[in-house]
């Protein structure tokens, strides 16, 4: 059985935000060092992620930068408080982690799986962590089986496309994240990805940290 990580969150409802997010946008040129004068040693790793979620109908805390709330099935990073109806980036990493929420008036712990998604923005070579609720899953799964059938080796060799959709079943509406694998990335942004890849690898062997505001979706 594959290892996953455990956090424990002590909650009523919402997930308390446990670290200030600061924008990260890289420009990557050099496989050691930030380019900064000093910091030779230091690699991009050190650097904070911003988060993305999806907006979903009961989700809190969805105000962008310009006062207006995000909109339902939208993706909204945490850092710069931008809200876009679709991403296209590369993936470099993923996993998955579970979150234990703890109610104060039950006692009871409520385990509920989520995949942590970092993902590279192709236009600003942004580095961020999406995360998916378990509603999502099978279309990730379809994505990580078509690259299978394309013999693709590296993940961030493609760009990949993310839509909402919105579901029902017997517990809800929801929205669920679509995934689209795009075309193949130049030799030279295909260097470029995968030094992001080298320098942000490490990240999930940090001690996770979570960003949700809100109890995931648990179905």
């Amino acid at each position: 059985m594959k290892k996953t990580d455990t956090t424990t969150v002590d909650t009523d409802t919402d997930m308390t935000t446990t670290e200030v997010q600061k924008p990260t946008s890289l420009g990557l040129h050099t496989p050691q060092g930030l380019g900064i004068q000093g910091l030779e040693d230091e690699d991009a790793s050190i650097l904070p992620i911003p988060f993305v979620r999806v907006v979903q109908a009961m989700s809190k805390d969805i105000q962008t930068k310009d006062g207006s709330e995000a909109l339902e099935g939208s993706f909204l990073f945490g850092d710069t408080r931008e809200s876009f109806n679709e991403l296209h980036f590369c993936i470099l990493k993923s996993k998955v982690v579970v979150t234990i929420f703890k109610d104060k008036k039950t006692g009871e712990d409520k385990p509920t799986q989520q995949r942590k998604i970092l993902g590279i923005t192709m236009d600003t070579k942004k580095v961020f962590m999406l995360t998916i609720a378990t509603t999502s899953f099978s279309n990730y799964g379809r994505l990580v089986a078509e690259m299978k059938q394309n013999k693709i080796t590296e993940a961030w060799s493609h760009i990949i496309t993310a839509t909402t959709e919105k579901k029902e079943n017997d517990n809800g509406k929801f929205q669920v994240v679509n995934f689209v694998l795009g075309e193949k990335l130049t030799a030279e942004d295909k260097v470029e990805m995968g030094l992001a890849f080298e320098q942000f690898k490490r990240v999930f062997e940090k001690e996770p940290v979570e960003d949700n505001k809100e109890t995931p979706i648990p179905f």
